[in-house]
């Protein structure tokens, strides 16, 4: 049953003729409608939706396909149905190409072909309709994924692309599928010839395989963009030839990051060579003050030094002696002197080399200095206090000046007339393989506010007697130390007693000795 038909016929006899045959096909509500022309068949269109029209080519104020296309336009979802006195089977494919629905000469007409045509009509207009509204469905979906999405044929070529894509890339959406010169669009025009052979390779999936990849694109406007490209072909019932599909994920931003980081990273590798070079000069510059001073300085100071002494020896008794203590006085400064450079050189040298290990007994080390020290003054009353058994992993010709010094340090400043106690130890059992070691002396001390700068050189410390050394020992003992992954520091209690404690490793790799 139809509810409403327009017919579009001028001759009064063909319209009563399409009328009977269309008798009893109308629901209660139904009815067909009549126009004598298209300016009155477009006029009833404007007003009142229809099912089918139903339209003459030859009509008063039209001819030809240009009545349809004028019903298209008024209304383009309603079906037309050609019906016509001219049996022309070229205009019926052209009117079946623009999109008629059907084309049924008068002749052919009956209430069975009539109404089957009219059927059909309806119908495919009505599946047409439906595949239109899923189309737009998917694409409102495509276009909400927030992705650009691309269908290509066979030759790579773009047959359609989403809002995204077109946003993307420059282009309009799903109307620009060609380049300027009326070229058809490939999708490989678009991407940067450093990433034309994965592109090309992306494209060339098999059916039924999904692969991605990143791709620089160009676009027409000449501004660049990033993509991860995940492409699928597939094959359309009917037809061999596969399609491939192209989600495109814009990354521009992420590579735009990756591009300012990469430049970062090469600006900081440039300054760190140049810093190295240029610390590189610096240490040779060093080197080269060190060996002035290891000869250049040193042996004209060593010439000062024996003549000095020469002087007071020969003529010991020939010279007053004010003249003699000043021959002294003299000798002591240069004898300083020399002792300072002596320990510069050594201070300078200790950032070149790399600690030799190996298991040293700390303990005998220790025993060694102590009684060498004992030997300078046997008329002092000191006490030592070594604990036995003390083992470290390190370089034995560095550990053994960190020894020399710490102990002769607290030789100095340990008291000369009240009995000294010197004491070398350990600490609680070594965490994680590293013991802390301290000498201890109950000599004056130190401020404790000094702390910090007391293993800087030239940083002195008065000893008990009153004299300050060079500040170069506890220096050397701090680089020591660190050479070999340790710390060291220092703690007081003024007129009590000065602890300096060091870290080693008691062994290889953390293990304890036995």
């Amino acid at each position: 049953m139809f509810n409403s038909v327009l017919l579009i016929e001028d001759n009064l006899g063909d319209a009563r003729l399409v009328s009977d045959h269309l008798s009893g096909r109308f629901g209660p509500h139904g009815a067909m409608l009549q126009a004598p022309t298209l300016a009155a068949g477009l006029d009833v269109l404007r007003r009142k939706p229809v099912d089918l029209v139903l339209l003459d080519l030859g009509l008063p104020d039209s001819h030809g396909l240009q009545g349809y296309f004028a019903v298209h336009q008024q209304a383009p979802d309603t079906p037309v149905l050609i019906l016509t006195g001219e049996d022309d089977d070229e205009q019926a494919a052209r009117a079946l190409r623009v999109g008629a629905e059907e084309y049924l000469p008068k002749r052919q007409a009956n209430s069975v072909t009539l109404v089957r045509a009219m059927r059909h009509a309806i119908e495919r207009n009505k599946q047409r309709q439906a595949m239109r509204e899923s189309e737009s469905r998917m694409r409102a979906l495509v276009d909400a994924a927030g992705e650009g999405v691309l269908q290509l044929d066979s030759q790579g070529r773009v047959i359609y692309l989403n809002a995204w894509a077109g946003q993307l890339l420059g282009l309009r959406a799903d109307s620009s599928r060609t380049m300027p010169g009326n070229r058809p669009l490939d999708f490989l025009d678009l991407v940067r010839s450093a990433d034309r052979h994965a592109a090309q390779t992306l494209l060339s999936t098999p059916v039924g395989r999904r692969t991605s990849c990143e791709l620089g694109l160009l676009r027409p406007d000449g501004a660049r963009c990033w993509v991860v490209a995940a492409a699928g072909s597939y094959e359309l019932p009917g037809d061999a030839t596969p399609e491939t599909v192209l989600i495109l994920t814009d990354i521009t931003l992420r590579k735009l990051d990756e591009d300012g980081l990469r430049q970062v990273k090469y600006e900081l590798e440039y300054h760190a060579i140049r810093r190295a070079a240029m610390l590189e000069s610096a240490t040779a510059e060093l080197q080269a003050i060190n060996r002035a001073i290891a000869h250049d300085l040193r042996d004209p100071l060593h010439g000062i030094i024996g003549l000095t002494r020469l002087m007071r020896d020969d003529e010991k008794n020939a010279l007053p002696v004010k003249a003699h203590d000043r021959l002294e006085s003299l000798e002591q400064s240069a004898l300083g002197m020399d002792e300072l450079l002596s320990g510069l050189k050594s201070v300078a040298g200790l950032s070149q080399q790399v600690p030799l290990r190996d298991d040293l007994d700390l303990s005998a080390m220790a025993q060694a200095i102590a009684a060498r020290l004992s030997a300078t003054s046997p008329q002092r009353d000191v006490r030592w206090i070594i604990a036995p058994g003390l083992k470290a992993w390190g370089d034995l010709a560095l550990v053994t000046v960190v020894l020399e010094n710490l102990l002769d340090n607290a030789w100095k400043h340990s008291p000369k007339t009240s009995p000294a106690v010197i004491e070398f130890g350990q600490e609680d059992a070594p965490a994680r393989g590293v013991a802390t070691y301290f000498v201890r002396d109950n000599g004056r001390g130190f401020d404790p506010a000094s702390a910090g700068v007391l293993f800087e050189p030239f940083q002195r410390r008065l000893s008990a007697r009153g004299r300050a050394g060079n500040g170069l020992g506890l220096a050397a003992v701090k680089r020591i130390v660190a050479l070999h992954g340790g710390d060291v520091w220092a703690e007081c209690e003024q007129g009590v007693a000065t602890i300096f404690r060091f870290t080693l490793e008691r062994s290889p790799q953390g293990l304890q000795l036995c």
